[in-house]
């Protein structure tokens, strides 16, 4: 934005202006008056300073002003000069030799043009005949004429001038005169003595306060700008009148410190004496908690001195949150890097003395370039810790870098750095932490600390870092869990374990090995320890995949499991997504939505790997309960977290991903989950190979396969089958693919794939995958032993909490009855079609309503896409989230809307459940539970 011409800042000065208009007022009727100006760096004092010179000009006094400057404090007598020549040189020479006559005459030297003379008088000191001369003078020019002297930045001023103006101040009630000065306290305590002695004298003083927001508001009107921006900038500024025409000067924006600010401040500070100059710098370098003490120690002053240094900055201004991050700005610009070098340095050891927190002292030693100070072998890995558990994975990875950087160690320490470093980079960059765990590993002298650090990433974090294997393979050979194990090597050679039975999932042979093991635990497995829990639930979901346990079985489990791992982010580094998903594979719904409610709370920061495995979880969830709308939503943003990430999505987020929207069915959730994976030769584990060209295969079976598709939906078949991963719960490759099956004309097989998938699932004894497989075989069946077949499903998923399956099976169901002529076909279709309005299958409540005769995407005067957007409106989305779960605009959605109320009759959406309910009878909806 260009830079905007932004007036002298004057708001809010009538309480200071009238103050001084009162004091003029006296001085025009003979009596001299003192008016000061305090206050800070860019406070308000020569605008306010430059209005009491227009009130005085205006009620009819002669007004001289001069500003001193440090450049001229060496030539004496500067200030009086630029104060008293114009006003003797303005007037005729008889009257101006009349004005320097008799006494007078010691001070016509100060008014000549005589530069050997001028360069004479400018060494001269304060001398009682030509101050003499000088008050004469002044009273001979306030006889004609009432005067205002007006002195800026007073503190500058030559010694001669600052006589002269004592001088004056003294003697001041005789004449018809006032002084007004503004002052600013940035001297040495010996310079500031003639200041002081003037301002103590002092009849009105006025100190200007910060500015509001609303003169903030004025100020923008005035320079052309938005009002709207005032509480922006009134926090940026603090009101500081300088700051605030500085940041409207520069658009609101600046980089770094703007001018005039720096100007300013660069003036200040050049003028602090050195001992509250170097208090100065680190008051400003140093956090805002860093107390007197510490400050005097970096600064290196004893108590006196910071004491008289703080009192000086305070009246400066400095100490005031307005001014203070551009002060820094001009003190670092101002020092050399080898000065800044060494001032951290100091400020990170007073700071670790002092006990300031931990970060405070690690951001010192961050900013020294050079050798680190003492305490920072100590302090960084500390500060690395502390950003861990804050949940800063970003602050505690460069405090580790950092700290990796100055370790001359190549050897544990080293190590135990690098493996911190791989702990933060989990969440940052997990690739980076698997490589440095390997260093870490490599780097330690023994089996034990090499196992240490190998078990710092879960199972789950290994997925793709084959090359840490042969650590771990090792390290497991070098440290056997057997009784004579100390308990230290227990837990070591445990987690090693899990680490390896979790590689195994996707390789056939090892698999059968972990089963083995797991046959060993018994039913109630050992959970007392972390190492025990990780490796009992590595067995546990080899167990779901390969139907090794029954679903009540692995339900208990789970939820034991469950009960003893919160969550805690990195979620997807934890054991928890593991018993999460044979809890949900055993149908079981409440400890895992209670679970789920947590690990989704709002308003917490969460790692996005996180939150795709807890959207993944709870889209399964909501699938279980027969919640489809719900469902699809949590689908849609769990494979725009996903997109990307498919190489290295971990098992139990990848198949839980695949299989869930194969349940659901919605092709175009299917295509963008398709998209995790853009080419399935790119996948680096076997198992995301495998999925992607399961998911691949199955789209093309939704279209009709080509004879080569068909071979390799057989391949994937064949594959999963070798690899022992069964579970119908998980993967029901008869389910999606019976009805392409049929079409083809291979009905043959698409039994023998239903009747092995429900001996499964009657084996796993989990109601929704027995009801599906008996539906899907009562479809293939003709007669009365399908109709028997379907009736079976019926019992089986009424109690089963799922309406959506229960819809399916019920209008299948009364398709066969009313084919049969049975009477109560109409019943079923009717509970169908109410069941599947509620969970959210149209295509299935459409069908029913067709075969019923009443309003479906047939018979009703809606289209399509009008009823769906209807439908999801009248549930209480808005219209952002239906164009989200549709894929469309949210201009699409309104424009249906519009239809919708056209076609149906109804004012808007408060009257379109009815209208919808009025169409499409349903029952009372249950009250799921709230996932948050």
């Amino acid at each position: 934005m260009p830079s905007a011409r932004v007036p002298a800042v004057l708001e809010e000065r009538d309480g200071e202006l009238g103050a001084a208009q009162r004091a003029l007022a006296t001085a025009l009727s003979g009596r001299g008056q003192l008016i000061v100006a305090e206050g800070g760096i860019g406070a308000g004092k020569s605008a306010l300073l430059a209005a009491v010179a227009g009130v005085g000009a205006a009620a009819g006094m002669q007004v001289s002003r001069a500003q001193a400057t440090r450049l001229e404090r060496d030539f004496g007598g500067a200030v009086l000069r630029a104060l008293l020549y114009p006003l003797v040189t303005a007037v005729p020479a008889a009257n101006a030799a009349g004005w320097l006559a008799g006494a007078a005459s010691a001070a016509a030297p100060l008014f000549g043009d005589d530069p050997s003379v001028l360069a004479a008088v400018s060494r001269l000191r304060y001398d009682p005949d030509v101050g003499y001369g000088l008050r004469l003078l002044v009273r001979r020019i306030c006889a004609q004429r009432p005067l205002l002297l007006v002195v800026d930045d007073l503190q500058r001023a030559d010694l001669l001038s600052l006589a002269f103006l004592a001088d004056l101040v003294a003697c001041r009630e005789e004449m018809p005169v006032a002084v007004a000065v503004a002052v600013q306290y940035e001297t040495s305590a010996v310079e500031a003595e003639p200041v002081d002695e003037i301002v103590q004298a002092a009849d009105v003083v006025l100190r200007p306060a910060p500015l509001s927001e609303r003169a903030v508001a004025d100020i923008l009107r005035a320079a052309g700008r938005d009002p709207a921006e005032a509480p922006g900038l009134h926090r940026a500024s603090r009101g500081n009148p300088l700051v605030l025409r500085s940041l409207v000067g520069t658009g609101g924006h600046p980089s770094g410190c703007p001018s005039p600010l720096r100007e300013r401040l660069v003036q200040a500070f050049d003028a602090l004496a050195d001992e509250v100059r170097a208090y100065a710098r680190a008051l400003v370098l140093l956090p805002s908690g860093a107390g007197p003490a510490t400050v005097a120690a970096v600064a290196g002053l004893d108590e006196v001195q910071s004491r008289f240094a703080r009192r000086r900055l305070d009246r400066l201004g400095l100490l005031r949150a307005g001014l203070r991050g551009y002060a820094q700005v001009v003190v670092e610009d101002a020092m050399s890097p080898a000065e800044l070098d060494e001032f951290h340095r100091r400020a990170a050891e007073a700071l670790d003395a002092a006990g300031h927190p931990i970060d405070e002292v690690a951001d010192e030693c961050m900013a020294v370039s050079g050798a680190p100070p003492a305490c920072a072998a100590r302090v960084l890995p500390a500060a690395g810790r502390a950003a861990l558990r804050a949940h800063d994975p970003r602050r505690a990875v460069r405090y580790l870098r950092r700290a990796l950087i100055d370790c001359t160690d190549d050897g544990a320490e080293r190590a135990r750095l690098l493996a911190r470093l791989a702990e933060a980079e989990l969440r940052t960059d997990p690739v980076a932490a698997i490589r440095h765990v390997g260093r870490a590993a490599r780097l330690m002298p023994d089996v034990r600390s090499r196992a240490a650090i190998l078990s710092r990433l879960t199972p789950i974090a290994l997925t793709g870092a084959d090359d840490l294997f042969g650590l771990i393979d090792a390290a497991a050979r070098a440290l056997p869990a057997t009784r004579e194990s100390l308990p230290v090597d227990r837990e070591l050679a445990l987690r090693l374990e899990a680490r390896r039975r979790f590689r195994d999932l996707d390789d056939g042979d090892a698999l059968r090995d972990t089963l083995g093991r797991w046959a060993g635990y018994g039913a109630l497995p050992p959970l007392d320890t972390e190492a025990e829990r990780e490796l009992v639930a590595v067995l546990l979901y080899a167990a779901t995949l390969t139907v090794r346990t029954s679903g009540a079985q692995v339900a208990g489990l789970a939820c034991r499991l469950l009960e003893q791992l919160p969550y805690r982010p990195l979620l997807a580094h934890t054991p928890a997504p593991l018993a999460v998903a044979c809890a949900l594979a055993a149908g079981e719904t409440t400890d895992v939505a209670d679970w789920l409610s947590t690990a989704l709370l709002p308003g917490g920061r969460r790692p996005p790997d996180d939150v795709l495995l807890a959207l993944i979880g709870r889209a399964t969830l909501h699938w279980l309960r027969g919640n489809l709308a719900e469902c699809r939503r949590d689908l849609l943003r769990a494979t725009r977290l996903a997109r990307g990430a498919g190489a290295t999505l971990d098992p139990t987020g990848a198949i839980g991903l695949v299989s869930t929207a194969l349940k659901v069915g919605d092709r175009r959730i299917l295509d963008r989950v398709a998209e995790v994976w853009p080419d399935p030769t790119t996948a680096t584990r076997p198992h995301l190979r495998l999925l992607a060209q399961t998911l691949r295969a199955a789209l093309a079976l939704d279209r009709g396969p080509t004879s080569t598709e068909w071979d390799d939906w057989e391949q994937c078949l064949a594959e999963l089958e070798r690899l022992g991963w069964r579970n119908p719960a998980l993967l029901p490759v008869g389910s999606w693919s019976a009805r392409a099956l049929v079409t083809a004309g291979r009905s043959r097989r698409a039994r023998q794939l239903m009747e092995r998938e429900y001996d499964r699932a009657t084996w796993w004894g989990c109601p929704i995958p027995i009801g599906r497989s008996l539906r899907i075989l009562g479809r293939l069946t003709e007669g009365p032993a399908g109709v028997e077949l379907l009736a079976q499903s019926v019992d089986v998923l009424t109690d089963a909490g799922n309406d959506a399956e229960l819809a399916r099976t019920l209008v299948e169901y009364g398709v066969r009855l009313r084919a049969a002529g049975r009477p109560d076909a109409p019943e079923r279709l009717v509970r169908g079609m109410r069941l599947a309005r509620r969970a959210g299958a149209d295509r299935v409540a459409d069908r029913a309503a067709a075969l019923l005769g009443e309003p479906g995407r047939a018979g009703s005067p809606l289209t399509a896409a009008e009823l769906k957007v209807a439908r999801l409106s009248a549930g209480g989305s808005s219209n952002r989230q239906i164009a989200e779960l549709l894929g469309v605009t949210r201009r699409a959605v309104e424009k249906n809307l519009t239809n919708c109320y056209r076609k149906l009759g109804v004012p808007g959406r408060a009257m379109l459940a009815g209208k919808l309910a009025e169409l499409f009878p349903a029952v009372e909806p249950a009250d799921d539970e709230a996932l948050g």
